[in-house]
C-alpha cells in the first residue's frame, strides 16, 4: 500500500484512510521496538516516519514517547492530511508530532494519557529538553552585546578626543548616537592630518603661529620638525 497522506476516517460512511489502516495493521503485527525506532529515524520517507511515530505514541511508554518523538520537532517538511470531509490540508511534521504529544485525539483515535514532562524531569527520568532555537537566540544576544560594546567604544573614543559633537548638552541634542559621531570625528581626523602635512612641509611658518611652538623656535630647524610631527600625529590618532 502506497502512503501519500495522513488522516483518520472521512466521508459520510466513515471510511478509514490508508494511514489508519496501516496503523491498525501494525498493532496486529506488533513489531519490535527497534523496528519502530528505525521507522522514526527514517529521513527519506516522511510518511513512514509519521507512521512509526503514531505507533510509538499508541504503544510506547511516556519516556520513550518523549525520547524518540521530540527530535522530530526539527523536521519542518510539509505533509498532506485528510480531514473528516475528505478534503486535503497541508501541515508540517513538527505540527503532527506536537499534536501527538499534547492532544487527546489524533487521526480519530483516543491517545493514551502521557505524564507531564516536568514531572519526569523532577524524577530524573528525562533530561531537560534543549531547543534548536536556543543556539539562534544565543547568537542574537551575542551580536547585540557586540553592538553595545562597539557603541560604547565609539562614544569613549569621541569623548577622549574632544570631538565637538560631544560638547552639546543632553537637552540640546538628546538623540546623539555613536553613528552620528563618526562622520564628525572623521572630519576632525582629516583636519588634523592636513595640519600635520602642512607643518612638515612648512615648518618655519608653523613655528611662527601663536599655537605652534614658540618655545621650540630657539632650537635648530632639523631638530624640531620630527618631534613636532610626532606630537601632531599623536594628537590626531590617540589610539594608535
Amino acid at each position: 500500500m502506497e502512503l501519500k497522506f495522513v488522516g483518520g476516517v472521512f466521508g459520510g460512511n466513515i471510511k478509514p484512510t490508508p494511514f489508519l489502516c496501516l496503523t491498525l495493521k501494525m498493532l496486529q503485527i506488533q513489531p519490535e521496538k527497534d523496528i519502530i525506532v528505525e521507522f522514526i529515524k527514517n529521513e527519506d520517507f516522511k510518511y513512514v516516519r509519521l507512521l512509526g511515530a503514531m505507533y510509538m505514541r499508541l504503544t510506547g511508554t511516556t519516556v520513550d514517547c518523549y525520547k524518540y518523538l521530540e527530535p522530530l520537532y526539527n523536521d519542518y517538511r510539509r505533509v498532506k492530511s485528510q480531514n473528516r470531509n475528505g478534503e486535503f490540508e497541508l501541515m508540517h511534521v513538527d505540527e503532527f508530532i506536537d499534536e501527538l504529544l499534547h492532544s487527546e485525539r489524533m487521526c480519530d483515535i483516543i491517545l493514551p494519557r502521557l505524564q507531564k514532562r516536568h514531572v519526569l524531569e523532577e524524577a530524573e527520568m528525562l533530561d531537560p529538553r534543549i531547543s534548536a532555537l536556543e543556539e539562534d537566540l544565543d547568537e542574537v544576544e551575542s551580536s547585540e552585546e557586540e553592538d553595545e560594546e562597539e557603541e560604547k567604544h565609539w562614544t569613549q573614543f569621541a569623548e577622549e578626543a574632544g570631538s565637538p559633537a560631544m560638547n552639546c548638552s543632553s537637552a540640546s541634542c538628546p538623540t546623539t548616537s555613536s553613528a552620528e559621531l563618526v562622520p564628525g570625528w572623521r572630519q576632525h581626523l582629516a583636519a588634523s592630518s592636513s595640519a600635520a602635512q602642512s607643518a612638515v612641509a612648512e615648518p618655519e611658518c608653523f613655528l611662527d603661529r601663536p599655537s605652534g611652538g614658540r618655545a621650540l623656535q630657539q632650537l635648530p630647524q632639523e631638530d624640531t620638525i620630527l618631534p613636532l610631527a610626532r606630537r601632531i600625529v599623536a594628537r590626531a590618532f590617540p589610539l594608535l
